[in-house]
């Protein structure tokens, strides 16, 4: 008999995929528990590198270990002409932070990185986009300049 396993931090035990413990919170040789990670994170491979997330009650106790859960990243976004990015975390949930380069005035923009299911997290948003500022010129006689 093998003891009630726990779930992984960032994850849990999958409960509609898993046999369930008896009322004494054991199971029995033969019962599976599968793990999953929560949002933004995978299972992380074991030293084989291989993706387990069951394991199973044996008669000498459970056949593996409580898999880890790993957060899932972004690929590196592609800045548009004058953005910097300020870091450089690419940590799925977070938001992307950006300003323009000097010569530049920035207009509307932000990305996250959001887990679209796939296994692959994405950038969701908008890019920030940075418009070049026009050089400064002497007001003419006859009118204003507005400086937008």
């Amino acid at each position: 008999r093998c003891n009630k396993r726990m779930g992984p931090d960032n994850g849990a035990i999958d409960e509609a995929n898993s046999d369930q413990p008896d009322e004494e919170n054991q199971y029995s040789p033969g019962d599976t528990v599968r793990f999953v990670c929560d949002n933004c994170f995978e299972i992380k491979p074991n030293t084989d590198g291989i993706q387990d997330d069951d394991t199973m009650c044996t008669t000498s106790g459970w056949d593996g270990q409580v898999p880890r859960c790993k957060r899932l990243t972004c690929d590196a976004p592609e800045l548009n002409e004058g953005v910097e990015r300020i870091g450089i975390n690419n940590n799925c949930g977070t938001t992307a932070s950006f300003t323009c380069k000097e010569g530049y005035v920035p207009a509307d923009g932000t990305l996250t990185c959001v887990d679209d299911g796939s296994g692959s997290p994405v950038w969701s948003g908008t890019p920030l986009t940075c418009k070049k500022k026009c050089p400064f010129r002497m007001p003419t006689t006859n009118g204003t300049i507005d400086q937008e």
